[in-house]
């Protein structure tokens, strides 16, 4: 007699809201997934560059997030806290044979109304820390904003339903923040909020069998998922104002200016704010660090590991970070236009035709730059805290114009947010001088383990 390969099943009917901007997709040059692309893509209508890089999208077309990588993403986030990932996601290490898991993840699909935007990038010679040559490229991406649908189905037997409890601590994670979608996650990318609705069906009642086999989804209310506290990271959180800032859109746009349209540099805007984009923030801060790591005479293992690195050959396809920087959003921030001259750097002259206008934003309500790291990175996170306390000092600058007075920032204080619930905080004052409160401790062990010798 044939045994039943499961008598319960669990729905999952999942909305989802991205907090961050989400990145899917790959390189892509073809030109109608280009156009496509372009044509979803209202914030920035021209290409720029030698490439780019593409969302994912049905041919109708409606953005996806493929639930190969939903279902990636929750495993990985399993596996690293010691469950049982091969039983609700399959395996093909048992005896040779492919095991089917018990979870089935559909593909995130997005409203039909959502927007894409188009960030400028640039790839870097590790070695002199320069752009490389025929290296800028655009990456296309989901909008902050954004809502997706997708659902969870688990099949499986009543011995196994604590299984359920697994996923819906999943659904916990990614609703707060521990688990992110797609790429460019530690650049502040793929973070999002979740409500779903849930049932179980219990498949030896008639009732319940009938509607399995109809399809009938999940209804009521949408519970959301609980709070979770990552014990695992340390956060900074750097509060600012600043008076004069641009991160370039990559591309001008037509404004009005005495009367007729002409040609601004523009800062990079999304869902109705200036954007400081992670990425950005990250190379900033990056810069400052592996001097602070030469100074101290670290390895350079120390900063690749924590801010990552590209590929250096066919062989090597480069490593990944594990500090995690977000998008700074301006709110009500002011906007100022300043008309420039380019230098002819030979001469010393004024360029022909070389008359331009910037846009820069200033801000009025403070702003946060937040960035992440594991609490076990000891060294790491005293490497973070000089260069923020730099950043702070105005020893360096974010975006562009610094030669001219801009990306200087009036920092109030940095919060450090300790695992376990403790926090540290440094407020600034005038003359290079700050004020240290809370749980500071730990950090002074920080800053002690950085002086010692490297390991």
């Amino acid at each position: 007699m044939l045994k039943a390969a499961f008598t319960m099943a669990a729905w999952y009917e999942v909305s989802a809201e991205c907090l961050t901007p989400i990145r899917t997709g790959g390189a892509d040059n073809d030109p109608e997934t280009l156009l496509v692309t372009k044509s979803l893509t209202p914030v920035r209508p021209e290409g720029n560059g030698t490439g780019a890089e593409t969302v994912f999208m049905r041919a109708q077309p409606v953005l996806l997030l493929q639930g190969s990588s939903l279902a990636g993403a929750l495993r990985g986030w399993l596996e690293e806290n010691g469950g049982n990932a091969d039983g609700l996601f399959g395996s093909s290490a048992v005896k040779g044979k492919i095991c089917p898991g018990r979870l089935r993840v559909s593909d995130g699909v997005f409203l039909p109304e959502t927007e894409t935007a188009l960030r400028p990038r640039l790839k870097l010679d590790s070695r002199r820390r320069t752009a490389e040559n025929n290296k800028k490229f655009d990456v296309a991406h989901i909008q902050t904003g954004a809502r997706f649908r997708f659902r969870l189905i688990w099949l499986g037997t009543e011995a196994q339903r604590d299984e359920l409890a697994v996923v819906e601590r999943m659904l916990s994670a990614l609703h707060n923040g521990e688990i992110r979608l797609g790429a460019q996650k530690n650049n502040g990318f793929g973070r999002v909020s979740l409500r779903y609705q849930k049932r179980e069906y219990v498949l030896s009642g008639e009732k319940d069998r009938r509607d399995w086999l109809d399809k009938t989804p999940p209804s009521g209310v949408p519970v959301t998922p609980e709070a979770l506290t990552d014990n695992r990271r340390v956060q900074f959180t750097l509060r600012f104002r600043a008076d004069s800032l641009l991160v370039k859109a990559g591309a001008e746009a037509f404004a009005e200016e005495d009367g007729k349209l002409s040609m601004v540099t523009v800062p990079i805007e999304e869902a109705g704010y200036a954007v400081i984009p992670g990425s950005s923030v990250k190379g900033a801060v990056r810069a400052r660090a592996e001097q602070i790591a030469a100074l101290k005479g670290l390895p350079l293992e120390e900063t690749e590991s924590l801010f990552g690195r590209t590929a250096r050959g066919d062989h090597d396809n480069g490593r990944s970070g594990v500090a995690r920087f977000e998008d700074i959003r301006l709110s009500n921030e002011k906007r100022g236009r300043v008309r420039r001259i380019r230098i002819n750097r030979f001469t010393g002259g004024v360029v022909t035709s070389g008359l331009f206008t910037e846009e820069a934003v200033s801000t009025a309500v403070p702003a946060e730059l937040r960035v992440s790291l594991p609490a076990d990175r000891e060294r790491g996170c005293a490497l973070l805290l000089y260069a923020l306390r730099d950043l702070a000092w105005n020893l360096y600058g974010l975006g562009s114009g610094r030669s001219i007075g801009r990306g200087n920032l009036d920092a109030s204080e940095l919060e450090i947010r300790l695992p376990g619930g403790g926090t540290a905080f440094f407020r600034f004052r005038d003359g290079f001088r700050c004020e240290e409160s809370g749980q500071t401790e730990v950090v002074r062990g920080w800053l002690a383990g950085l002086e010692g010798k490297p390991k």
